[in-house]
């Protein structure tokens, strides 16, 4: 099914800083139907790195369900910044650089 545009509510985070870290995101589509949910144990890492790789494996999430439209809603003010600002961490660089042309993305702070 194409859906208009898809709502990611994501969020990263960790036990201390560092150590261990995961991710999770809702997926819900423009008209309230909830698509699916996601999570992922990301091994020892900061807070910060959490919620940048947590924004990576949401969009990679919805490039493989071909929603084309995101609209991603965070609590982290310093992540969205970091991506919109292109000023991410280096070896998350490529996979943003190559997922933000595959997708039109949109982000709120929450």
């Amino acid at each position: 099914m194409t859906y208009e545009e898809v709502k990611i509510n994501y969020d990263g985070s960790s036990l201390g800083n560092p150590s261990t870290g995961g991710t999770g995101s809702t997926f819900i589509a423009h008209n309230r139907d909830f698509l699916g949910v996601l999570m992922v144990n990301i091994g020892v890492t900061t807070s910060y790195y959490a919620e940048c790789s947590s924004i990576l494996y949401a969009l990679y999430t919805a490039l493989d369900n071909n929603w084309l439209k995101v609209f991603l809603v965070s609590d982290s003010k310093a992540a969205i910044s970091a991506f919109i600002n292109k000023k991410i961490p280096w070896d998350l660089r490529a996979r943003w650089e190559y997922i933000s042309s595959k997708l039109q993305i949109r982000f709120k702070h929450s």
